[in-house]
């Protein structure tokens, strides 16, 4: 590769990362707000719910909600306030994720789990009242001036939060067996635990920005094939990432004998399968007319990452 253009790539990670980073200290503001330190003395279950939530984390799902807001012009502090919803509801699923009836997994972005670091019932109840929470912010004036946008998008949340989106996802990843025994099976299982958040963060962008039902559909459908790349790479990082790194266990799904899309394809099969999913992502922003940069850039951040 030629010297100028690795510069060039380099120079576009380091904004792009800047860019993720910025929009990402926005939204944890926001969600700040909405977290009661002062009301009293002894707040465990608040304490729960800043640590999980305000103490780390990518906030990639925020950020590409974002990004498709823009592409409509949409106030950043809608976008900000409906991106706090959503990383509430993804905070609660991980607290959810990592308790001993579930993945049991002591780590999460470096530093003990909720369960861990507070008692399982605490940690537990915060998770509940995330999602609650997730809800409060949706339905805040300034998430939207429309009540009917708000309301809106509360009907897409609910979808994602329950029996239609990662509840269900998680249910038949616990069960596994005859839930994720083909390829096909374990990708509707991840479309619903990992890609409807993302599918979310895609729909909520042009929602706000008052995008047509067919754009709306396809940023969608981008959304599915980003969700999906996103777990890919997971499951590549649970194979062959480093645990300093991931800030979480490795091969937790091997320990758990839990199959995944590494086991169907192979190591070169999820890289190859992934690069498929990218033209396909980029083949529906074509269709859209979409001449962002952040966009292509983030799917590239997404399958590079390291943790």
């Amino acid at each position: 590769m030629h010297p100028t253009h690795t510069m060039q790539l380099t120079d576009e990670q380091d904004f792009l990362q800047n860019e993720v980073r910025s929009v990402g200290q926005a939204v944890e503001q926001v969600m700040a707000s909405f977290l009661p330190f002062d009301d009293q003395e002894d707040q465990p279950l608040y304490d729960a719910m800043a640590y999980a939530c305000l103490t780390g984390g990518k906030r990639l799902r925020p950020f590409l909600l974002s990004s498709v807001a823009k592409l409509y012009n949409v106030p950043s502090g809608h976008s900000f306030h409906a991106g706090a919803a959503l990383e509430f509801l993804h905070c609660s699923s991980l607290i959810h994720d990592d308790l001993p009836c579930m993945d049991n997994a002591e780590m999460r972005r470096g530093q003990p789990s909720c369960h861990i670091q507070f008692p399982e019932a605490i940690a537990l109840l915060a998770g509940d009242a995330l999602i609650s929470l997730a809800f409060e912010v949706l339905v805040h004036p300034n998430t939207h001036p429309s009540a009917e946008k708000r309301c809106l998008l509360v009907e897409m949340l609910t979808r994602v939060a329950g029996t239609r989106g990662i509840m269900q996802g998680q249910t038949k990843d616990i069960l596994g067996g005859n839930h994720t025994d083909s390829l096909e099976k374990l990708t509707a299982v991840h479309n619903l635990k990992t890609g409807s958040m993302i599918e979310f963060a895609c729909e909520a962008g042009a929602v706000l920005g008052g995008a047509s039902d067919k754009e709306v559909k396809l940023f969608r459908s981008f959304g599915t094939k980003i969700g999906l790349i996103y777990q890919i790479t997971d499951d590549l990082l649970d194979t062959v990432g480093q645990q300093d790194q991931l800030g979480k266990p490795v091969l937790q799904d091997q320990t758990l004998n839990k199959v995944n899309f590494v086991t169907y394809l192979g190591i070169e099969g999820v890289r190859e399968y992934a690069k498929t999913l990218k033209e396909e992502a980029l083949d529906l922003l074509k269709q859209l007319g979409c001449n962002s940069a952040l966009l292509p850039q983030l799917i590239d951040l997404i399958r590079s990452r390291q943790h």
